[in-house]
Protein backbone atom coordinates (compact mmCIF):
# COMPACT_ATOMS: atom_id res chain seq x y z
CA UNK A 1 0.00 0.00 0.00
CA UNK A 2 1.43 3.20 -1.20
CA UNK A 3 1.70 6.37 1.21
CA UNK A 4 -0.54 8.91 -0.50
CA UNK A 5 -0.93 11.33 2.66
CA UNK A 6 -4.78 11.46 1.78
CA UNK A 7 -6.99 12.43 5.21
CA UNK A 8 -10.42 10.45 6.55
CA UNK A 9 -12.54 12.18 8.58
CA UNK A 10 -13.94 9.73 11.33
CA UNK A 11 -16.96 10.71 13.29
CA UNK A 12 -16.39 9.67 16.88
CA UNK A 13 -19.42 10.11 19.38
CA UNK A 14 -18.17 12.19 22.55
CA UNK A 15 -20.20 12.61 25.71
CA UNK A 16 -21.01 15.96 26.22
CA UNK A 17 -23.92 17.22 28.65
CA UNK A 18 -25.88 14.54 28.44
CA UNK A 19 -26.71 14.56 24.87
CA UNK A 20 -24.22 11.93 22.41
CA UNK A 21 -22.80 14.08 19.77
CA UNK A 22 -20.34 13.95 17.21
CA UNK A 23 -16.90 15.20 16.74
CA UNK A 24 -15.07 15.57 13.50
CA UNK A 25 -11.58 13.85 13.80
CA UNK A 26 -9.11 13.72 10.57
CA UNK A 27 -6.30 11.33 10.59
CA UNK A 28 -3.23 11.66 7.92
CA UNK A 29 -1.41 8.66 7.89
CA UNK A 30 -3.43 5.49 8.13
CA UNK A 31 -0.39 3.23 7.52
CA UNK A 32 -0.10 3.77 11.23
CA UNK A 33 -3.00 3.16 12.54
CA UNK A 34 -3.04 1.08 15.81
CA UNK A 35 -6.04 -1.93 15.29
CA UNK A 36 -7.47 -4.30 18.37
CA UNK A 37 -8.59 -7.15 16.73
CA UNK A 38 -11.43 -8.53 18.79
CA UNK A 39 -12.48 -11.92 17.86
CA UNK A 40 -14.00 -14.51 19.96
CA UNK A 41 -12.32 -17.83 20.59
CA UNK A 42 -13.90 -20.05 23.59
CA UNK A 43 -15.90 -22.09 21.12
CA UNK A 44 -13.16 -22.85 18.98
CA UNK A 45 -10.23 -24.50 21.96
CA UNK A 46 -8.82 -27.92 21.72
CA UNK A 47 -8.98 -30.30 24.97
CA UNK A 48 -5.87 -29.09 25.77
CA UNK A 49 -7.06 -25.32 25.96
CA UNK A 50 -4.88 -24.44 22.57
CA UNK A 51 -7.07 -22.64 19.75
CA UNK A 52 -7.98 -25.08 16.92
CA UNK A 53 -4.98 -24.95 14.01
CA UNK A 54 -7.56 -24.06 11.52
CA UNK A 55 -8.52 -20.95 12.86
CA UNK A 56 -5.89 -19.29 14.64
CA UNK A 57 -4.02 -19.46 10.85
CA UNK A 58 -6.67 -17.72 9.72
CA UNK A 59 -6.44 -15.08 12.57
CA UNK A 60 -2.84 -14.81 11.63
CA UNK A 61 -2.97 -14.09 8.22
CA UNK A 62 -5.32 -11.56 9.06
CA UNK A 63 -2.98 -10.43 11.40
CA UNK A 64 -0.05 -10.89 9.18
CA UNK A 65 -2.09 -8.75 6.31
CA UNK A 66 -2.79 -6.00 8.73
CA UNK A 67 0.71 -5.86 9.38
CA UNK A 68 1.72 -5.84 5.69
CA UNK A 69 -0.31 -2.27 5.49
CA UNK A 70 1.43 -0.56 8.12
CA UNK A 71 -0.97 -1.18 10.95
CA UNK A 72 0.13 -1.96 14.85
CA UNK A 73 -1.92 -4.91 15.29
CA UNK A 74 -2.89 -6.28 18.98
CA UNK A 75 -4.93 -9.27 19.16
CA UNK A 76 -5.27 -10.87 22.81
CA UNK A 77 -5.08 -14.39 21.64
CA UNK A 78 -1.83 -14.16 19.79
CA UNK A 79 -0.91 -12.21 23.57
CA UNK A 80 -2.39 -15.68 25.22
CA UNK A 81 -0.05 -17.39 22.66
CA UNK A 82 -2.94 -18.67 21.31
CA UNK A 83 -4.00 -21.20 24.35
CA UNK A 84 -7.10 -20.53 26.81
CA UNK A 85 -5.54 -20.07 30.41
CA UNK A 86 -2.42 -19.74 29.44
CA UNK A 87 0.80 -18.51 31.44
CA UNK A 88 -1.47 -15.67 32.71
CA UNK A 89 -4.11 -15.15 34.70
CA UNK A 90 -7.48 -13.28 33.63
CA UNK A 91 -7.11 -10.39 35.29
CA UNK A 92 -3.88 -9.76 33.88
CA UNK A 93 -5.35 -10.71 30.61
CA UNK A 94 -7.91 -7.83 31.10
CA UNK A 95 -5.79 -5.29 32.48
CA UNK A 96 -3.34 -6.10 29.23
CA UNK A 97 -6.79 -5.70 26.59
CA UNK A 98 -7.97 -3.00 28.66
CA UNK A 99 -4.57 -0.97 27.88
CA UNK A 100 -4.65 -2.16 24.47
CA UNK A 101 -7.82 -0.59 23.31
CA UNK A 102 -6.90 2.64 25.49
CA UNK A 103 -4.04 2.99 22.96
CA UNK A 104 -5.97 1.84 19.80
CA UNK A 105 -7.48 3.82 16.92
CA UNK A 106 -9.74 1.36 15.77
CA UNK A 107 -11.34 -1.88 17.05
CA UNK A 108 -12.02 -4.77 14.36
CA UNK A 109 -14.62 -7.02 15.94
CA UNK A 110 -15.49 -10.32 14.82
CA UNK A 111 -19.75 -11.62 16.01
CA UNK A 112 -20.90 -14.66 15.62
CA UNK A 113 -24.48 -16.19 16.35
CA UNK A 114 -23.15 -17.03 19.73
CA UNK A 115 -22.41 -14.18 21.90
CA UNK A 116 -18.94 -13.78 23.19
CA UNK A 117 -18.81 -12.30 26.88
CA UNK A 118 -15.28 -11.37 26.35
CA UNK A 119 -15.96 -9.48 22.84
CA UNK A 120 -18.80 -8.14 23.96
CA UNK A 121 -16.74 -6.42 27.41
CA UNK A 122 -14.10 -5.20 24.67
CA UNK A 123 -16.28 -3.69 22.51
CA UNK A 124 -18.12 -1.98 25.23
CA UNK A 125 -15.02 -0.43 26.64
CA UNK A 126 -13.97 0.92 23.39
CA UNK A 127 -17.45 2.20 23.23
CA UNK A 128 -17.30 3.56 26.21
CA UNK A 129 -13.88 5.28 25.19
CA UNK A 130 -15.20 6.40 22.42
CA UNK A 131 -12.98 4.42 19.64
CA UNK A 132 -13.87 3.60 15.95
CA UNK A 133 -15.34 0.43 15.95
CA UNK A 134 -15.66 -1.89 12.67
CA UNK A 135 -17.96 -4.67 13.33
CA UNK A 136 -18.24 -7.50 10.81
CA UNK A 137 -20.79 -10.59 11.88
CA UNK A 138 -21.20 -14.24 10.68
CA UNK A 139 -24.54 -15.44 11.01
CA UNK A 140 -28.01 -14.16 12.55
CA UNK A 141 -27.03 -11.14 14.74
CA UNK A 142 -27.97 -11.86 18.46
CA UNK A 143 -29.89 -9.22 19.88
CA UNK A 144 -27.63 -7.60 21.90
CA UNK A 145 -24.88 -7.86 19.02
CA UNK A 146 -27.90 -5.90 16.90
CA UNK A 147 -28.48 -3.69 19.49
CA UNK A 148 -25.18 -2.18 20.33
CA UNK A 149 -24.56 -1.69 16.77
CA UNK A 150 -28.31 0.61 16.40
CA UNK A 151 -26.85 2.04 19.66
CA UNK A 152 -23.30 3.25 18.38
CA UNK A 153 -24.90 4.10 14.64
CA UNK A 154 -22.13 1.13 13.34
CA UNK A 155 -23.44 -0.62 10.21
CA UNK A 156 -22.47 -4.59 11.00
CA UNK A 157 -20.58 -6.10 7.77
CA UNK A 158 -22.23 -9.75 7.16
CA UNK A 159 -19.58 -12.55 6.72
CA UNK A 160 -20.26 -15.90 5.63
CA UNK A 161 -17.44 -17.89 7.46
CA UNK A 162 -13.97 -16.88 9.01
CA UNK A 163 -12.29 -16.56 5.55
CA UNK A 164 -14.91 -14.17 4.35
CA UNK A 165 -14.29 -12.20 7.14
CA UNK A 166 -10.48 -12.10 7.31
CA UNK A 167 -10.91 -10.87 3.15
CA UNK A 168 -13.71 -8.37 3.93
CA UNK A 169 -11.43 -6.71 7.24
CA UNK A 170 -8.29 -6.74 5.13
CA UNK A 171 -10.33 -5.27 1.95
CA UNK A 172 -11.64 -2.33 4.55
CA UNK A 173 -8.44 -1.44 6.29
Amino acid sequence: MSQRGCRIAVIIPVFQTGDWSSTLHTRTNLSSMNIFLSVPFSSRINTDGTVEASYQKLIEQLLLGLRERGHNVYCALEYTEWKMGGSTSPEEEFRQDFAEIDNTDKLIVLLEERVSAGVQLEEGYAYAKHKLIELYQIGKPAWSNMTFAKLNGHEIIAVQNVDDFVDQALRHN
